[in-house]
């Protein structure tokens, strides 16, 4: 009896510590450079063609930030960055995805016509923009495994942020300028992959 309730007792921590990890849950080296991929290749595939479309890279600070938010399990946007940083939001159910959830944000151009600058009525497409806003050139993104995600009422969902600099989405502006790949890029900048 009493070495079953210490099989026990060591099972239940060790469950324990696997939700602590797995609440506590830090993007590996590879998963940021997925992230970075895909939002590299998505930016160079947009429709029109893109004239200034930087080539985004990794922010450790946006990382940061991400991460604190994302563990606060909330279901609605970072007010306190909001004239600092972009931020896209995600939440998935089960088996959590990052490249899914990327271009769950990319897919949303189908939503979006970039002639008028608007969206389909009553569809989102501010995640798309904000992902293929020519000047943000940095990305850095947190997950977080939460019990309950506040706003939606999911359980057991993992957040992810990915917040953006410098900031996209400003009021009655395109996403970037339509032209041939690389043809308005910043001075010194070079061309790779339709992207300055």
């Amino acid at each position: 009896q009493q070495r079953d309730n210490m099989l026990w007792s060591s099972v239940l921590w060790a469950v324990l510590a696997g939700l602590c990890l797995a609440q506590g849950y830090k993007l590996s080296e590879e998963e940021k450079k997925t992230i970075v991929d895909l939002h590299n290749q998505m930016r160079s595939m947009v429709s029109p063609r893109a004239s200034n479309m930087r080539g985004m890279s990794w922010g450790q600070d946006l990382e940061t930030v991400a991460t604190q938010y994302a563990a606060q399990c909330i279901w609605e946007h970072n007010l306190d960055i909001q004239s600092v940083f972009g931020e896209n939001l995600y939440v998935g159910t089960g088996s959590f995805n990052l490249s899914k959830a990327v271009w769950r944000w990319f897919q949303e151009h189908e939503d979006y016509t970039y002639s008028t600058n608007e969206c389909s009525v009553s569809k989102m497409c501010g995640h798309y923009t904000q992902l293929v806003w020519a000047e943000s050139s940095r990305v850095g993104c947190g997950t977080h495994l939460c019990d309950e995600v506040k706003g939606l009422g999911f359980k057991g969902a993992t957040v992810l942020v990915c917040n953006y600099s410098p900031a996209g989405n400003a009021e009655n502006e395109h996403p970037y300028e339509v032209g041939e790949p690389c043809s308005s890029c910043p001075e010194y900048h070079s061309c790779a992959g339709s992207l300055c």
